[in-house]
């Protein structure tokens, strides 16, 4: 849903929008300029963003969101991408996709936990590189790679090999589903 705006800037001839818009009632507007209502947005037209189909691994779709691993088998590294098109950020979603979201991330970090003995769960949504709304979760131990570091850009990853991407793909899709 597309944030309510009470506007209260004072208009050059003296007179107040906001009064304007008490008259007329609520305005919806886009969160972002040149953005079609989110409301519009249809799971059909989603397509995945080409740098998170090269670097991660299909896991399955959600009622929501496209499930993905990411090759980098130093850290049990998920991401969770709204299947609706045209979406930057969380708040574009409407409020009922929100809190499908909010479902499926609280589901997948306990799953997560559990499955692989995290001390940490990182949930993040950044978007610096790749625009389309995703949200990573990544499970971290004070014995991992990086830690207490940020996992971005702290060394090459080490893709996951035939056997362990299917054994953690297969336990992540049967745990979520």
């Amino acid at each position: 849903m597309n944030a309510l705006y009470t506007v209260r800037k004072q208009r050059p001839n003296g007179s107040s929008l906001a009064g304007e818009l008490k008259k007329s009632g609520p305005v919806f507007v886009s969160a972002t300029p040149g953005h079609r209502d989110c409301r519009e947005n249809r799971l059909t037209d989603f397509e995945l963003h080409p740098r998170l189909d090269q670097d991660c691994h299909f896991i399955t779709d959600l009622d929501l969101s496209r499930l993905l691993l990411m090759n980098n088998s130093d850290y049990p590294w998920c991401i969770l991408v709204p299947r609706v098109a045209g979406i930057r950020e969380i708040y574009q979603l409407d409020e009922s996709r929100q809190q499908i979201l909010l479902v499926e991330s609280s589901r997948l970090s306990q799953v997560m936990m559990e499955l692989f003995g995290g001390e940490k769960m990182n949930v993040a949504a950044l978007g610096n590189m790749v625009p389309q709304l995703h949200v990573h979760h990544i499970v971290r131990k004070s014995t991992d790679r990086a830690w207490p570091n940020p996992v971005w850009g702290f060394a090459e990853p080490v893709v996951y090999d035939n056997d362990k991407l299917s054994a953690v793909t297969t336990a992540l899709a049967e745990a979520m589903t």
